[in-house]
């Protein structure tokens, strides 16, 4: 016989009474179900009880809350009343949206809210501040080391600032500014007061902006003032020190440089015709011919003396066809010729005499004209050297001006501005008090803590029946378990 060694796995195999993995009937079926929740009733209705009556007492002491809400419309674009506006305003809608986003962030401020807590006393309100002297407020101040530290103004701005806030519609720039307290009339005040308050405060900053601008701008002036002043100075001096003098828009020595050219050219046309009359005298005083005198020594005198002489002449001329030489009357004819020409020789040397002086007066004038012309024509070159710097002087002066004057006139548009609103926000809803508060009803909170009870209830009475065996048992197979097949077989 060969011996075979029992199989130690044997003590796995299911045991009469114990289900097995592959058993295909369940361990708790919906009869097993029912029947530990009709068992646990009781429980089951003592705790929708339960948590009803918890759910009413929620619905009837909870806080309720009233959600209002006023629309503001804020144009990114500004009323431009002047050229130059105190802000920039949006020129894309990109820019648009940022400008009412940045404005949404202005509205739930501090320095906006603030103010609502300022004017609505809501440093008085116990919502806004708690009560003093409670439990829960003595427990805080153990706890936490404040409470009563906090100053109720600060208390208040942070209740109020966590009751705001703000909702834009994507497509426009409509803002929602919703304020939620414990009150209807007072959630539709505070958002009133706070669209209010927000508005004003715009109106102030920009007006505060222009002010500040312009008092800065003032303050520049006076500086641009001073400089502009100082550098005028410093043109005029400069043309005091370099003799640059300005008539009817030009340089004085250019236009007496050309006033003496035409001076030079007028003397040089007498010293000319003082020349030539001068040469002429001379030629008629060489000659001593009385017939043929030219023109320069020509006058009265000379055509009275002439019209004797020629007179005497004639006579002579008579005479000597009837007379001798000799004869007294030839002889008187004769000393009157010879005095005529004597008195006519004797006029052209004054007349040489005369322009001779001319002559002499005319060269001296020549001579001190081109002086004087030579001297104002290297002053107008020093004048032309100087003229650069004083050009550079003049643009500084010029650029300074210029400076000033844009800054007074920018002055006087901002001071324009303090008076003037350019702010196109404004409420197009104001907040009316809601009719309902914000979440749910109470008649919907029993509704849920019933439901809750009745859950609750069900799954405790069946872990009640599980733990106590009050479950019914399953029957055992009606087919017996396999035995172990014998430990020893025939060789």
């Amino acid at each position: 016989m060969e011996r075979v060694y029992p199989d130690h796995n044997l003590h796995r195999l299911p045991q009469a009474g114990q289900p097995s993995a592959s058993d295909p009937h369940p361990f708790m079926t919906l009869r097993d179900i029912v029947t530990m929740m009709r068992k646990g009733w009781l429980m089951i209705a003592g705790t929708a009880l339960l948590c009803l009556m918890l759910a009413l007492a929620y619905g009837v002491t909870r806080d309720r809350y009233y959600d209002a809400s006023a629309e503001i419309y804020v144009d990114p674009r500004g009323l431009q009343v002047v050229e130059r506006d105190v802000t920039r305003a949006a020129e894309t809608s990109d820019a648009g949206i940022a400008f009412v986003e940045s404005q949404m962030r202005v509205m739930t401020s501090d320095s906006v809210l603030a103010k609502v807590v300022q004017s609505e006393r809501l440093y008085l309100d116990r919502e806004f501040v708690g009560s003093e002297g409670g439990l829960l407020s003595s427990l805080a101040s153990l706890v936490f080391g404040q409470g009563n530290a906090i100053a109720p103004e600060a208390r208040a701005l942070g209740e109020l600032r966590s009751a705001v806030t703000t909702t834009r519609n994507k497509l426009g720039y409509v803002v929602n500014l919703h304020v939620r307290t414990k009150d209807a009339d007072k959630s539709a005040q505070l958002a009133n007061v706070i669209a209010e308050t927000y508005l004003a405060n715009e109106i102030d900053n920009r007006s505060g902006l222009a002010r500040r601008a312009s008092g800065e701008l003032n303050q520049r002036l006076d500086e641009l003032r001073a400089e502009v002043t100082e550098a005028e100075n410093a043109v005029e001096t400069y043309k005091l020190d370099n003799n640059i003098l300005g008539i009817n828009g030009g340089l004085a020595n250019e236009q007496e440089l050309a006033q003496f050219n035409i001076l030079l050219a007028q003397a040089n046309r007498e010293l000319a015709n003082a020349q030539s009359r001068r040469d002429q005298s001379r030629r008629a005083a060489q000659t001593g011919d009385v017939q043929s005198l030219p023109e320069a020594v020509a006058s009265n005198n000379i055509a009275l003396l002439r019209s004797q002489y020629q007179q005497a002449l004639d006579q002579q001329a008579i005479l000597s066809e009837k007379m001798l030489s000799r004869h007294p009357q030839m002889r008187a004819l004769a000393a009157q010729v010879e005095s005529a020409r004597a008195a006519i020789t004797a006029e052209i040397g004054r007349i040489l005499q005369a322009a001779e002086a001319d002559y002499e007066r005319a060269l001296s004038n020549r001579q001190q004209l081109e002086a004087q012309y030579e001297a104002l024509r290297g002053q107008s070159f020093r004048t032309n050297d100087a003229m650069v710097r004083l050009r550079e002087l003049e643009r500084e002066a010029e650029a300074k001006r210029n400076v000033y004057q844009a800054y007074m006139v920018r002055a006087k548009e901002l001071g324009e501005q303090e008076e003037l609103d350019t702010n196109l926000a404004r409420i197009i809803s104001f907040a009316m008090p809601p009719e309902r508060a914000v979440g749910a009803g109470t008649s919907l909170v029993l509704a849920f803590g019933l439901l809750v009870g009745l859950l609750g209830g069900s799954a405790l009475a069946l872990l009640m029946g599980v733990l106590t065996g009050s479950a019914p048992a399953r029957k055992p197979q009606d087919k017996a378990p396999r035995r172990p097949q014998p430990a020893f077989r025939a060789a």
